[in-house]
């Protein structure tokens, strides 16, 4: 593992009491496998997406940036907050200048307001467009490695960086993406460069395996439907005597 990256350490996740349960996980044997010390009574179900049932409307203004021009990168970093956001921000729109690409800078952040953003980065409030409408329309993705946007991600078949902070799960989605390959090694947002950002984009623009992979990957879980085949799950154990039901995320 490289200098920087937080330690792995491998943990037990289900002790025998715990797998005497039946046990849902909601994301994709396409993503992660099941491993082999988990018993037949914890099932991965793929993951829970509720798409809408509506038409979506997306703003005129970003309709308009996207057919103005071949389909740009998305950068952003979810809810998470940053001590140095206009350092983090800034270095996202050299980096796109650098690659010579377009984006949409997506972020909830105050200090967007103080970066002065050139004509081929589309400003975008956070939440304003669900990611399973803007997704499809990137060419890649750069974001936090929240586990809701990284299965977003997937599931568009787009290549994906993750920029992520020593917490959480961020470095373990980061690092996923890169073992499926279907985007670069991720990137610690404390050490982030310019360069080695541009030279990212560039790569998940380029690199015609790289983008195979996502696009494979994509199909898999765009063919899954976990919902459903959580409620066959359920419908199995159901009515069964002294059923504990634990559904984890």
């Amino acid at each position: 593992m490289a200098t920087g990256h937080p330690r792995v350490t491998p943990v037990k996740t289900h002790s025998k009491q715990v797998q005497a349960y039946p046990t849902l996980y909601n994301y994709s044997a396409a993503v992660l496998a099941k491993p082999a010390d988990w018993n037949d009574r914890i099932h991965l179900t793929g993951y829970w997406f509720l798409d809408r049932q509506e038409p979506f409307h997306p703003p005129d203004e970003l309709v308009e940036f996207l057919a103005d021009g071949p389909a740009p990168v998305y950068i952003g970093f979810g809810s998470i907050g940053d001590r140095n956001a206009t350092r983090t921000l800034q270095i996202a729109v050299d980096a796109v200048d650098k690659s010579g690409q377009r984006a949409v800078l997506e972020s909830g952040w105050a200090v967007f307001k103080q970066i002065k953003l050139p004509p081929q980065i589309f400003q975008l409030q956070s939440g304003a467009v669900p990611h399973a409408w803007l997704f499809p329309r990137m060419a890649a993705l750069i974001h936090h490695g929240g586990a809701g946007t990284t299965a977003q991600g997937f599931r568009s078949g787009k290549p994906t960086v993750v920029i992520y902070q020593k917490f959480t799960d961020y470095y373990f989605w980061g690092e996923r993406v890169a073992r499926l390959g279907v985007g670069p090694q991720p990137l610690y947002i404390r050490d982030l460069k310019v360069d080695e950002l541009a030279a990212a984009i560039q790569t998940m623009v380029s690199d015609r395996t790289l983008q195979a992979h996502a696009r494979q990957l994509g199909h898999n879980l765009q063919t899954e439907d976990g919902i459903a085949q959580a409620i066959d799950v359920i419908h199995h154990y159901a009515g069964k005597p002294s059923l504990h039901l634990a559904i984890t995320r």
